[in-house]
């Protein structure tokens, strides 16, 4: 069922459920536009009405490789609120439970420069230039940590709160904090945002949350929780798919049918693409959700492995990955070669013959 059609009414739809004290899961492919609704939330006044977790926030740090230092901006907020509430334990303890090895990162207020430091193999300290899904791991902890402050200090009454900063705060906006994730990480990091939901609402802090992703499994478990508590409680949460059609965003429900029967309407698009000829960066997109989705069902690690009788097999996964993991996608041209849409072609008819779907 259609909810609503472009990015204004996509965002007054989704603004009206979440303040009708509802919580949102959004489905939506890469180069969609997530991050433009993500950004629809960001205070436009001095009033805190959202915190966000989105691309921009992830721009808050950089990395100097030479001094193996990753940098803070000093001026943003996020960075302002972790020094001035002391939460550095707080992030490490975080970032902790999601490495392999203890990892200590030393956050230098004066600067906002950040090491990582580790006891090697002689028992001796050591900096190191962390994995770029530690760095991903990294941002969120410090996200995290704050919002995790931020929702204790909703919890106390007016009158003992540590600031009234976030007094009319109403939202919680994350849009796909799980990139460069294994599988273990994702669902580790599920489970956070789920306790962080269940103390919201068993507290009864006035906030509603807007989750977006691309990532089916990230989804599911989400959407699996969300279900559930529906069920057991009074709290709402509504669900969406967010496509792209003739350049047009359009909202689509998904509160009674799973993600899955999506996977087959998405199968059909593309399908139909070839016939008429129109294929673009969404439909490698969707094919690449489809195949991630697909190998987590049948067991493998790693979608490539749904090809192993394909010949072009290392081909069909440069031209998948090349088209559907560009960061900024949404900015990158629609330029198709023919080899690559030839190629495509020929892994899609290998997919369909040989999982036997029809379409």
């Amino acid at each position: 069922m259609v909810e609503a059609i472009g990015l204004e009414k996509i965002t007054k739809k989704v603004k009206k459920d979440l303040n009708s004290k509802k919580d949102v899961l959004l489905f939506a492919f890469n180069a969609t536009g997530k991050t433009r609704l993500s950004r629809q939330f960001e205070n436009t006044n001095e009033s805190i009405t959202a915190l966000y977790y989105n691309a921009l926030i992830e721009d808050y740090f950089s990395w100097d490789n030479e001094e193996h230092t990753l940098t803070f901006t000093t001026n943003a907020w996020l960075y302002k609120f972790i020094k001035d509430e002391g939460l550095e334990n707080d992030i490490a303890a975080t970032f902790n439970t999601f490495t392999d090895i203890k990892i200590d990162p030393l956050i230098d207020f004066e600067t906002g420069n950040i090491q990582f430091q580790i006891i090697n193999e002689k028992s001796r300290k050591e900096f190191i230039k962390i994995s770029k899904g530690e760095e991903t791991l990294f941002k969120w902890s410090v996200f995290y940590s704050a919002l995790k402050k931020v929702l204790d200090i909703l919890n106390e009454k007016p009158e003992s709160r540590s600031t009234d900063e976030y007094n009319n705060l109403k939202f919680i906006v994350l849009d796909d904090p799980i990139s460069s994730l294994d599988e273990f990480k994702i669902y580790t990091l599920s489970m956070q945002i789920i306790e962080m939901m269940r103390f919201t609402h068993e507290k009864n802090i006035n906030i509603s949350f807007l989750i977006s992703t691309h990532h089916t499994m990230f989804y599911n478990i989400l959407y699996n929780t969300m279900k559930k508590r529906n069920k057991k409680r009074k709290i709402k949460s509504l669900f969406y798919m967010m496509i792209k059609e003739n350049y047009n965003l359009i909202l689509t429900s998904l509160n009674d049918q799973g993600l899955i029967s999506y996977h087959i309407k998405s199968l059909l698009e593309i399908h139909n693409a070839f016939i008429n000829n129109t294929i673009k960066k969404i439909h490698y997109n969707m094919f690449r959700s489809v195949l991630e989705k697909s190998s987590i069902f049948l067991g493998y690690s790693n979608w490539l492995d749904l090809f192993q009788k394909y010949e072009n097999r290392e081909k069909l996964s440069k031209i998948v990955n090349m088209n559907s993991h560009e960061r900024y996608a949404e900015l990158e041209t629609e330029y198709l070669t023919q080899e690559q849409i030839d190629e495509f072609k020929n892994g899609f008819d290998y997919f369909i013959k040989t999982y036997k779907i029809k379409l």
